[in-house]
């Protein structure tokens, strides 16, 4: 009887060491598979970011991403894969911001290739040096592309304005209206001295424009003259 107990005993034992090795087998493949999921979460949130062109659908990704490596890090707390991706965001964040920028920085210029009026011009060129600006500030961009993409948003504002202003000084001159087309050249010089480009980069357009200037009011004094 003795030796009875003593075989069901050992068999409850092994029946609950097999029962407790099955039940961690299956809590490690549940961790396991949940890790796989939160990984399968993540690289499908990366190709989004890296495939979409939708600012609000790419930052919420970010929260996704942030989420799902959480889990991971919940499960297992030296996931490397998990913990690589989380030092990734920070860098993610700022391509989303200056991609953004970037786009709204291009839809402006082509609003302003688009626009027939000076003021319309200088509205979205404004807006778009203001977003330039923007990301500059944030580091996401150096100092010289700074400075160089600023300087081709000003020299088109400052060609548009400054040709608008030839333009209508032909036309007054054409008809003899040597006052109003002097005004108007003036007016081009006055556009190309205070568009943020330095002078001496623009050398030869001020001085072609001065001389413009002074033979018109020679002629316009001299035409008294002979009056």
């Amino acid at each position: 009887m003795e030796a009875l107990i003593v075989i069901l005993a050992i068999g409850a034992i092994f029946f609950v060491f097999i029962y407790q090795r099955q039940a961690e087998e299956r809590e490690r493949l549940a961790r396991e598979n949940e890790i796989e999921e939160q990984k399968h979460i993540i690289m499908e949130s990366l190709e989004i970011i890296q495939n979409s062109s939708n600012e609000k659908t790419r930052r919420s990704r970010i929260g996704v991403i942030q989420d799902a490596a959480a889990k991971i890090i919940s499960i297992n707390k030296s996931h490397e894969y998990a913990k690589s991706v989380l030092a990734l965001l920070p860098q993610l964040e700022k391509q989303i911001a200056f991609d953004a920028a970037n786009d709204r920085i291009e839809k402006l210029f082509e609003r302003a290739k688009a626009a027939k009026t000076v003021n319309t011009v200088k509205k979205n060129i404004s807006l778009a040096v203001g977003e330039l600006e923007d990301i500059f500030n944030k580091g996401l961009i150096d100092e010289d592309e700074f400075n160089r993409n600023k300087k081709i948003l000003l020299k088109f504002a400052s060609d548009f304005e400054h040709d608008s202003y030839m333009e209508k000084g032909k036309r007054l001159e054409f008809k003899g209206q040597k006052k109003r087309a002097l005004d108007a050249y003036q007016d081009a010089l006055y556009t190309l001295l205070n568009d943020g480009i330095p002078d001496d980069e623009q050398t030869e357009e001020i001085a072609a424009l001065q001389k413009k200037i002074e033979n018109l009011a020679g002629a316009k004094t001299n035409s008294k003259k002979d009056k």
